[in-house]
């Protein structure tokens, strides 16, 4: 596979220095360490050979609440900067669909969470990546979206769906995302790699 160049659309050597994208086996989870089977298993430990993971760059707090009318609400607490640069809700309200929901049924919350990265990347046309979520990182509350991207014209951009995991009226679920930890990973194909099923 040809070169694949990350380049950061923002003046911090900080950042660059700090918090780059990375091989994912940077990332490659403790259970694989600490569980015999799968510490033994050559599919789920040779799968951190292939892609890489965007890392977040700055400390947010996501807070999930229920009130009494099981109406679901969610906050981010961050610096001031990093929600007016680097943070957007992707509201129904304003979509060209017209006003619908991104909740995919009554358990998720209906705005998605993006979080805009600092990151291009440039790779041969012929290739696309899928951006997922990292096998064994995140919980069920918090979930970035699966997507296939063809070209990374603009800045890679994680959007987080927010699900309800609990029965419990009223509820709080608080969870801190800090920087260097693990936002997403991206895994390159080919783009015209398709199979006829016989």
């Amino acid at each position: 596979m040809n070169d694949i160049e990350f380049t950061c659309g923002i003046d911090s050597k900080f950042t660059v220095d700090h918090y780059p994208p990375v091989s994912y086996r940077t990332y490659k989870h403790s259970i694989l360490s600490e569980n015999k089977d799968m510490k033994t298993c050559p599919g789920m430990n040779e799968m951190y050979n292939f892609g890489y993971v965007i890392p977040a760059w700055f400390d947010m707090t996501v807070e999930y609440t229920i009130d009494e009318n099981e109406e679901q609400n969610v906050f981010v607490n961050t610096p001031s900067h990093a929600m007016t640069e680097w943070l957007s809700w992707h509201d129904p309200e304003g979509s060209i669909r017209g006003v619908t929901s991104y909740a995919l049924n009554d358990n998720y919350y209906y705005r998605l969470l993006k979080v805009t990265t600092p990151w291009l990347v440039k790779f041969d046309p012929k290739y696309l990546f899928l951006q997922k979520n990292l096998d064994f990182q995140f919980d069920e509350f918090m979930i970035p979206a699966s997507g296939v991207q063809h070209s990374a014209d603009s800045n890679i951009t994680v959007p987080f769906y927010f699900r309800n995991i609990t029965k419990q009226v009223p509820y709080k679920y608080k969870k801190k995302i800090r920087a260097g930890d693990p936002l997403c990973h991206l895994l390159f194909l080919e783009s015209n790699q398709n199979f006829n099923m016989k």
